[in-house]
């Protein structure tokens, strides 16, 4: 799409009518995002104004070819309503999140949608530059600079590492390693003194920004609080402790030698200061009550709570010993979420808070236990901010950390947010968009630098950036006990090869074991084992009476399952006839679609008749084979999903939005499918629905055709609406049926940006069109007309009615103004209308275009900033 206009298509309609049809199905390439709407204290200038040029609002070069949309945030919410900490429900605009930038550059961000503009404090001190004396000179600049440019302003503040005259002045405990006894100038997460040392910063926060909020925006709209993204720990701030990335970058690894004057900065357990080991006595303490129970139970034979220590690894030991060393670390490093949320949500009860999930992995050395992170959050109802958009390619990042948090915020109702680790590429940010609409995320962070450069996709793409409720009912257990068995282990490898592999064919949540002994089975029809011999007993027992009532539970041979303490009755229960089973030691290949993977075929009549077994209401299903044949296991695990019914007739079946290995991804939602080819070529896929398992879904609309051919570009995104797309009807006022002797004109400003683009209507004038409209339903009208340059009023009038409604020209913008007034809206029943614009009384116009759309948050239109 660089440097061409926009491929609307033209539709013919009654007596010669000729609009333009926006079809969000029909037209990816015609789509576009912009800014927030908030009304200017007074009609704001366009492209082409008269006006001398204001440093502080000077419009950026627009190409006038390339029409995008203006989105409002505030569409679903009531007036007043903070868009940022109100719940969003399906259908509203997703948040858009980015860092600052230079001004000429922050309108490339704005035209692709982005509101909220974040700085980050330095991660390795605090802004207190003295005692008492704190420094907010970076941040009162940022802050200014967003609220002259009508935008939000989020704040990332850091307290976990204390500036270098309070290291050198005040005695505290420094985080130690256990591996080389060394310290890092930061807080010790088990120092009484760091929740006093948060709060105090907050406080101080609080003092600076609270009092003056309403000074640094520049508009007559009341101001929002400022946002705050909450800093946890570790090397960046993240949920969870000290990883080594600060000294494996160039140039961060410098700046850490410069500050500590060392490079001791490494993934490892973080526990060996004094104030650590005294709270893991205590802790232990309080779990056992005595230290004859706590022998017994570690195989131990301490004499008095002062012998307590850590282990050293878990080899040779009781296997619950090991376990209450790291569950207490990951609970005290994640824990620590909860501390920062307390101080802030005390001095800033009113602005939205998010807390930051990072890591690469699940290595327990880490600190962070992502399923606790969400429940936290949960706790403190402030948003979960997942660092790993973009982390990896699509499937593989779903099966990873992303797929985790995700599925958590998911389940403990937390808000979810995405973010790229740093610069990715077109194809990356492409991805990144379907990732977060397939999680259902609230928000989307993107750096600048990534925005500025492919922008493209926002224009494109950015029409599918809403929140959406994704429809799963398939859930993969995360095998977390026997994780934190292997704690040199970043991700359960065969969990991360499986659950790569088969979203291909299928889409899933994951449940770790805390989040099924919380009850999220519930909402599940088959559970996937993929690793893991070891659980806690509560959660088998959870397993057993949800198969019991009625669940699916499949596994294949990787070995019995069994309790902490070594019991196995369990698996007796489920799987007891596993071992009678005949072995499958080989798979057999079919070819699959051109250039798709090879399909394995399977034995289905063993399947029915040995493989599946009733349990109570529920199946256990036990695939024969070991983890060699894992794509054979595949193939079950897509039969159970798509076929159940010809297992059990009681059952049901999900609806096959994607079940061939085709390498096109697919995401159902209650009133579309979401499709995304992040190959190089296109692919056209026809789509046939099931009626019937639509019927078993009531939360999913019924769709008005269950065949339908789809074409997805290479490395791009395509919909399946179960109803009609949502509308947008262009109509270019050159082209109007009855211009009532009036002849089109040529203009530099004006859309198309070539040739005969608008209308000069004079004084008393008027023109009129007729035009079709195929989806009946209430139409927001928008039109631009310039006079003298700027942004001028007309009336417009349907089918004899003139439009009541709001009448203010431009929407504030940033930088890139909507170019369009709202007329109001409308009732539009299916068939032929007739749209007339008059000027406003006693002056002329220069008609540019009409636009019509029934998608509520569509606020108006702009142009491309070139």
């Amino acid at each position: 799409m660089n440097g061409r206009r926009i491929g609307f298509t033209w539709v013919a309609v009654v007596l010669a009518v000729i609009c333009l049809t926006l079809s969000y199905a029909q037209r990816p390439g015609s789509n576009g995002q912009g800014t927030r709407v908030r009304r200017p204290p007074s009609p704001a200038p366009v492209a082409g104004a008269s006006t001398a040029p204001n440093p502080q609002t000077q419009t950026p070069n627009l190409d006038y070819s390339r029409l995008i949309r203006v989105w409002d945030i505030r569409s679903g919410g009531r007036p007043g309503e903070n868009p940022y900490t109100r719940p969003r429900e399906a259908g509203d605009r997703m948040i858009l999140s980015s860092s600052l930038t230079s001004r000429p550059e922050l309108s490339k961000l704005i035209s692709a949608g982005f509101t909220l503009l974040q700085t980050d404090s330095d991660h390795l001190s605090t802004d207190e530059a003295a005692p008492g004396v704190w420094d907010f000179t970076h941040a009162d600049s940022d802050f200014k600079k967003a609220a002259s440019l009508g935008l939000d302003w989020c704040y990332f503040p850091h307290f976990a590492f204390p500036p270098k005259w309070y290291d050198e002045r005040v005695a505290y405990s420094r985080i130690q390693c256990l591996e080389h006894g060394l310290p890092v100038q930061a807080f010790s997460p088990w120092d009484p003194r760091f929740p006093a040392f948060v709060s105090r910063g907050y406080e101080k926060l609080r003092e600076h920004f609270g009092k003056r909020e309403s000074d640094y925006y520049l508009t007559s709209s009341p101001a929002r609080p400022m946002s705050l993204y909450l800093g946890i720990h570790g090397d960046y701030g993240e949920t969870g402790l000290l990883m080594g990335a600060r000294t494996a970058v160039p140039g961060q690894k410098e700046e850490w030698q410069k500050r500590f004057g060392d490079l001791h900065d490494h993934l490892g357990w973080w526990c060996g200061d004094q104030s650590a080991r005294k709270a893991f006595r205590d802790a232990m303490g309080a779990k056992y009550g005595s230290i004859d129970v706590l022998n017994a139970a570690w195989k131990t034979n301490y004499v008095k709570p002062g012998e307590i220590d850590y282990p050293v690894s878990p080899a040779g030991i009781a296997r619950r010993r090991w376990l209450d060393f790291v569950e207490w670390y990951e609970r005290s490093a994640t824990g620590l979420a909860d501390l920062v949320c307390r101080a802030a949500e005390k001095q800033f009860p009113d602005s939205l808070k998010m807390i930051p999930a990072g890591f690469p992995d699940e290595n327990p050395h880490g600190g962070n236990d992502n399923s606790l992170i969400a429940r936290i959050a949960a706790r403190h109802k402030v948003d979960v901010r997942s660092t790993h958009g973009g982390f990896k390619p699509f499937a593989e990042n779903q099966a990873t950390m992303l797929g985790r948090i995700a599925s958590a915020c998911k389940f403990y109702g937390v808000p979810l947010w995405t973010e790229p680790p740093g610069k990715i590429d077109a194809a990356g940010e492409v991805g990144r968009i379907f990732t977060s609409v397939s999680m259902g995320s609230k928000g989307f962070f993107d750096w600048s630098e990534n925005v500025r450069e492919h922008r493209e996709a926002y224009y494109k793409y950015g029409k599918f950036l809403k929140v959406e409720k994704p429809v799963v009912d398939v859930a993969m257990l995360f095998p977390s006990t026997s994780h934190l068995m292997r704690p040199d282990e970043g991700n359960p490898p065969a969990f991360e090869k499986g659950c790569t592999d088969i979203r291909d064919v299928l889409n899933y949540d994951i449940l770790d074991e805390r989040m099924v002994r919380d009850g999220a089975l519930d909402r599940y029809r088959l559970l996937v084992m993929w690793e893991g011999t070891v659980f806690e007993a509560e959660t088998l027992s959870k397993i057993r009476d949800w198969v019991q009532s009625g669940g699916i539970l499949a596994a294949y041979d990787f070995g019995k399952v069994e309790t902490v303490e070594g019991d196995r009755s369990w698996f007796t229960e489920l799987f007891g006839y596993a071992g009678k089973l005949e072995p499958v030691t080989s798979a057999r290949s079919i070819p699959g679609a051109p250039g798709s993977r090879e399909e394995v075929q399977i034995d289905v009549k063993s399947l029915r008749s040995e493989w599946a077994r009733p349990f109570g209401r529920g199946w256990t299903v036990y695939f024969p084979a070991r983890r060699q044949l894992l794509t054979s296991y595949y193939e079950v695990l897509r039969y159970l999903t798509y076929h159940l019914t010809d297992l059990d007739s009681t059952k049901r079946d999900a609806i096959a939005e994607d079940d061939a290995w085709d390498g096109v991804y697919a995401t159902l939602f209650t009133d579309k499918i979401l499709y995304y080819n992040p190959t190089g070529s296109p692919i056209t896929r026809t789509i046939v629905l099931s009626p019937a398992a639509f019927s078993d879904f009531q939360a999913v609309k019924q769709p008005e055709d269950f065949t339908h051919t789809i074409k997805i570009e290479p490395n791009g995104i395509s919909a399946i609406y179960f109803g009609s797309p949502p509308q947008e009807l262009l109509l270019q006022c050159e082209k109007f049926t009855d211009l009532g002797g009036l002849k089109p004109v040529a203009g530099l400003a004006f859309n198309p940006a070539d040739g005969q683009n608008h209308v000069l209507v004079p004084v008393g004038g008027q023109i009129s069109t007729r035009f079709e409209c195929a989806v009946a339903g209430r139409y927001r009208v928008v039109y631009r007309a310039l006079r003298k340059g700027a942004a001028a009023k007309a009336e417009i009038s349907m089918d004899g009615k003139s439009i009541r409604g709001s009448t203010e020209p431009g929407v504030e913008g940033s930088g890139v103004q909507a170019e369009t007034v709202s007329a109001g809206t409308v009732e539009l029943g299916k068939g032929v209308h007739t749209l007339t614009l008059r000027p406003a009384r006693g002056e002329d116009v220069r008609a540019d275009f009409v636009v019509l759309t029934n998608d509520p948050t569509i606020a108006g239109y702009s142009f491309a900033v070139k």
